[in-house]
């Protein structure tokens, strides 16, 4: 006799379909934005609803779609210092995903604070790889508010999108993050 009654663990390893679909969302919404890939929001949002390899295949192949639009579409030069920045980026979103593996908590509050940890992990990074490589004129309060501005929009939509197919597929899209602590 099979025993129909789908737990939530059963829900929680079940979400085959929000790596790809976010992964597509993210890389897609990042051309029409001319490239501005939102890395933190990203390592964020799979550090709170995939497990750590998925997690980390599924940031990486952003990353790496990002790094083929840029080269391969948008003509970036294929020198040294940019080569090297696309790699600092890859480090950074990699720094922000571990923090936020470790320091993310329930709830909505507990996931702004873990964007904003990451996100200061994330420019803290890229400024001192900046040093190293040069491109400090890059950090402008300007600059650095648009960046943000744009990470916050992707994390609230990111967010949003995966609560909404979460709640409507559960089968496809795992278990919602929790709201609130209980």
């Amino acid at each position: 006799m099979t025993d129909n009654n789908i737990t939530q663990n059963d829900l929680m390893h079940s979400d085959w379909a929000w790596p790809p679909t976010f992964a597509l969302a993210a890389v897609g919404g990042s051309v029409v934005a001319g490239c501005m890939m939102p890395f933190v929001a990203i390592a964020t949002i799979a550090a709170g609803t995939l497990d750590l390899r998925r997690g980390l295949i599924t940031i990486v192949a952003c990353w790496m779609a990002n790094q083929i639009i840029g080269f391969g579409l948008m003509g970036y030069p294929v020198d040294a210092p940019t080569i090297g920045s696309g790699f600092a980026l890859c480090t950074s979103m990699l720094i922000a995903f571990a923090l936020a593996r470790r320091f993310g908590r329930p709830g909505i509050a507990g996931w702004v604070v873990t964007g904003v940890m990451g996100f200061v992990a994330y420019e803290i990074s890229l400024y001192a790889m900046a040093h190293l490589f040069g491109g400090t004129d890059m950090f402008t309060a300007e600059i650095i508010m648009l960046i943000g501005t744009n990470e916050l929009v992707w994390f609230a939509g990111l967010l949003v999108a995966h609560s909404v197919l979460a709640r409507a597929l559960p089968g496809q899209f795992g278990m919602p993050l929790p709201a609130r602590t209980a």
